[in-house]
C-alpha cells in the first residue's frame, strides 16, 4: 500500500531525529527557568521574563535571517546538523554557566538551533511521497507534542535529582547526550 511505501529508512530515520531533538529542545525549555530561579536568585521574574523576551527575538532572527543564509551555503541535512549542533553548544553554555550574563550568551550560542523545526519539516516534506506529506508532517507535529508532554517531568525530575551537584549545570549532560545521539542519527539520513 501507499502508506507502507511511505515509510521508508531515511524518513524513520527523521523522525528518530526529530523525537530526540525534540526531546533535548524540550527539556532545555523545561529546566532553563528552574535553573536561572536556582542559581542566579538575583535574576528577578523580570530578568526571566526578558530572557523569554529574547529567545523569541533571537528565534525570529534565525528563521528569517540565518536559516536562509545556512541554506545558501550549506545542504538541508547539513544546516539541521548545524541546528542541532547550536543546540548542544548552548545546553553546554548553560551547564558551565557560573554567571547570569553566561545565559544571556547561550541564547546567542542558540541561533542555529532555532530553525530545527523548520529544517527538519522541510527533509520529512521531501522524503514523504507527494500524496503522503501531510502524513508524514503531521506525524512530526504528533512527536513534537509527545515530547512536549514527556521532556518537562523528565528532566525536571533530573534537574531535581542533581540540585547541587557540580558543575552545576550537571543536569544539562542529560540534553547534550540526547541531542548529540540527534546528531549521529543525521549520519544515517540519505536524501533522494
Amino acid at each position: 500500500s501507499e502508506e507502507r511505501t511511505m515509510w521508508t529508512r531515511p524518513l524513520l530515520t527523521v523522525m528518530a531525529v526529530n523525537f530526540t531533538m525534540e526531546m533535548a529542545s524540550g527539556g532545555e525549555m523545561a529546566m532553563l527557568m528552574l535553573y536561572i530561579a536556582n542559581q542566579f536568585p538575583q535574576c528577578t521574574a523580570t530578568c526571566r521574563a526578558s530572557l523569554l523576551s529574547l529567545f523569541s527575538l533571537t528565534g525570529i532572527f534565525a528563521s528569517l535571517v540565518l536559516l536562509p543564509a545556512s541554506l545558501h551555503f550549506l545542504s538541508r541535512i547539513n544546516t539541521l546538523r548545524f541546528a542541532i549542533l547550536g543546540r548542544i553548544a548552548t545546553m553546554f553554555v548553560f551547564a558551565v554557566a557560573t554567571e547570569l550574563w553566561v545565559v544571556f550568551l547561550g541564547m546567542v550560542v542558540a541561533l542555529p538551533a532555532y530553525f530545527s523545526t523548520s529544517i527538519i519539516s522541510d527533509i520529512t516534506a521531501s522524503l514523504a511521497p507527494k500524496a503522503m506529506q501531510g502524513r508524514a508532517l503531521g506525524m512530526l507535529t504528533s512527536m513534537t507534542t509527545l515530547n512536549s508532554i514527556l521532556a518537562p517531568p523528565c528532566f525536571a525530575a533530573l534537574f531535581e535529582a542533581a540540585r547541587g551537584s557540580h558543575p552545576p549545570g550537571m543536569p544539562w549532560a542529560l540534553g547534550v547526550a540526547v541531542a548529540t545521539f540527534s546528531l549521529l542519527l543525521t549520519c544515517l539520513i540519505r536524501p533522494p
